[in-house]
């Protein structure tokens, strides 16, 4: 499935174009209830943080409204964007924050 983030209030985060599109490519296993995906960026983009700069290709988004999920009805729906900063989220089966910045709440929608 594909979203597609298409509001950051006018302010996208570090590097991503707007509107953001993602291959959502597996939901990922976490302890607080809430739906998580590792997704594919169309185009890599460069995250500046800490005086480095660093290639982001994937995210973690997450729905931003309980009990919503990432299927054909998730039309103009808050998201919770994360960038992926260590590897190791790539294989991972379950969420770690750890790898990843959170960065930004948008709207998407599945397309």
């Amino acid at each position: 499935m594909k979203l597609v983030i298409h509001n950051f209030d006018g302010n996208p985060p570090s590097g991503a174009p707007e509107p953001l599109e993602v291959l959502l490519l597996k939901q990922l296993s976490a302890t607080d209830g809430s739906e998580y995906w590792l997704a594919e960026l169309s185009q890599s983009i460069i995250y500046k943080t800490d005086g480095k700069e660093q290639e982001v290709s994937h995210i973690i988004v997450g729905a931003g409204i309980s009990g919503t999920s990432f299927n054909k009805s998730f039309q103009n729906s808050r998201v919770n964007v994360a960038y992926v900063t260590d590897q190791a989220a790539l294989t991972s089966e379950e969420l770690n924050f750890a790898h990843a910045d959170y960065v930004a709440i948008g709207i998407g929608s599945i397309q």
